[in-house]
């Protein structure tokens, strides 16, 4: 993935994916690290997230099981 295109991608929708991480966690720095990790994933899997059929809801996915995890280590 070009750096534009990940640029314009996190523009798009990461205050959207911010926002749900927020919503899960409850932590304003856990939220901004799973948003890392959510961007850093669509890079690593670029062809995945391009395959779908909406890109907001591949980051949503994403995001809910990068939160979900970091909840279960909590415990």
């Amino acid at each position: 993935m070009r750096e534009g295109e990940l640029a314009e991608l996190y523009r798009n929708y990461g205050h959207l994916v911010l926002r749900r991480c927020r919503a899960i966690l409850r932590s304003e720095i856990e939220a901004q690290d799973v948003l890392q990790d959510v961007f850093l994933r669509a890079m690593r899997y670029e062809r995945s997230l391009n395959r779908a059929d909406s890109k907001l809801g591949w980051l949503y996915r994403t995001s809910e099981r990068c939160c979900f995890d970091r909840l279960s280590k909590r415990k």
